[in-house]
């Protein structure tokens, strides 16, 4: 039979509380206080207690994040996280578990904090299969670190933002990046919308990634690890070097944005919004390329 799931702390003490039944086990090992078999890593802020990383078995990793949402603590300790994740040797593919709302409300000042961790590149740059499993909201700096997963699987009522201007995100801190990974008419759309997207809403728009129920992305999610695990470790690495290959130039060229009040729509667009006949009142055009309205 398979063995019980066994905790990889991230901190010195890990909250038990709120955690799923089947995640309850005892660290393994510490990040935060290195010993002989604990993985290196550099220094790094204290870790957010609604965060952990679990092996059970077969191959499969899983990152489990509570509802506290994206801040600067979280993204250093998910980039402990994937650090951790990888350096094991077992290690065939990582799954991470958001609830909803734990990658949700970060804002510029989030998205630097996470280029300082090292957050995007680690996971451009994870060595296996990474799934990303939304359960609710996710936006920003969340967001964009859950896009570079190599499944996403996202909640029919949870709502996907990157562009925020509430939060001085302006759509090119992600712009190049979105559209590499999603194509630029698909990412165009989100970015545009000052308010996000239902997870419907992606579908409709053309989006191919799953969007399930919320009680059943975790299920489908699981279903992808598994059929992963179930290959070979080289095979798998190789197959991640391939997909990964493209977005790296993107990843390394993230920057933080500036603190200037910004809308989603005016930094898109690189002109003015068209003049359109009396009979289409109510609908904008906006010229984001030349020729392209």
């Amino acid at each position: 039979g398979l063995d019980k799931p066994r905790e990889i702390a991230l901190a010195s003490a890990v909250a038990e509380a709120g955690w799923p039944a089947s995640t309850t086990a005892k660290p393994r090992v510490s990040l935060a206080e290195a010993g002989a078999n604990a993985v290196a890593s550099a220094p790094q802020p204290s870790s957010r207690e609604d965060i952990a990383l679990f092996d059970e078995g077969q191959g499969v990793f899983v990152l489990h994040l509570q509802g506290g949402g994206f801040d600067a603590e979280a993204a250093a300790t998910l980039t402990q996280a994937l650090r951790a994740a990888a350096a094991e040797p077992s290690l065939k593919t990582l799954l991470v578990l958001a609830a909803p709302g734990a990658l949700a409300g970060g804002a510029a000042a989030v998205h630097a904090a996470a280029l300082d961790a090292g957050l995007y590149r680690a996971a451009a740059e994870f060595p296996y299969p990474l799934i990303a499993a939304l359960r609710g909201d996710a936006d920003g700096p969340g967001l964009l670190f859950a896009t570079l997963a190599d499944v996403l699987v996202c909640a029919e009522q949870g709502r996907y933002a990157l562009a925020s201007s509430e939060r001085r995100l302006p759509p090119r801190f992600a712009r190049d990046l979105a559209r590499l990974r999603f194509g630029r008419a698909l990412a165009d759309d989100l970015l545009l919308r000052p308010h996000g997207a239902r997870g419907s809403e992606l579908t409709q728009a053309g989006w191919t990634c799953s969007v399930l129920a919320a009680d059943a992305v975790e299920a489908q999610a699981r279903a992808v690890a598994g059929d992963l695990a179930a290959k070979s470790a080289s095979a798998l690495g190789l197959l991640k070097q391939e997909l990964a290959a493209p977005l790296l130039e993107a990843v390394c060229a993230l920057a933080p944005v500036d603190a200037a009040p910004v809308t989603s729509e005016s930094e898109l667009a690189t002109t003015a919004a068209v003049e359109l006949p009396a009979a289409a009142e109510g609908i904008r055009a906006y010229s984001l390329d030349a020729g392209v309205l």
